[in-house]
């Protein structure tokens, strides 16, 4: 699901009327997700399903099956729309997270 949301915002898709979606540059793009538990009940992606897919994304390694047509080197990352509940979970998000951004960054 995050790679196939990214893709369409990356590579564009055809609308229901014939009309064009047009693609987004890849740093305009970022996978939006909730920290977790406190936040989504059991509905947050597990970390290594978030590490794969930014794999997927900015090398096409670790993907499954769904794969980009292209790289996307600057791809925008992941964030979370619930900070607090990071926190309150003990950041068992935005830790691993960063810990992956960093090792792409350090690339």
């Amino acid at each position: 699901m995050m790679v196939a949301a990214s893709r369409m915002l990356t590579e564009g898709f055809e609308l229901a009327d014939g009309s064009q979606f047009l693609p987004l540059r890849d740093d305009q793009v970022a996978i939006g997700l909730p920290s977790g538990p406190s936040s989504a009940n059991s509905g947050q992606a597990p970390i290594a399903n978030i590490e794969a897919a930014l794999d997927c994304m900015i090398s096409l390694n670790r993907c499954g099956t769904v794969v980009p047509t292209k790289t996307s080197p600057n791809f925008g990352g992941v964030m979370t729309w619930s900070i607090n509940w990071d926190q309150h979970d003990g950041f068992n998000f935005s830790v691993p997270v960063k810990a992956k951004l960093d090792q792409l960054n350090a690339r």
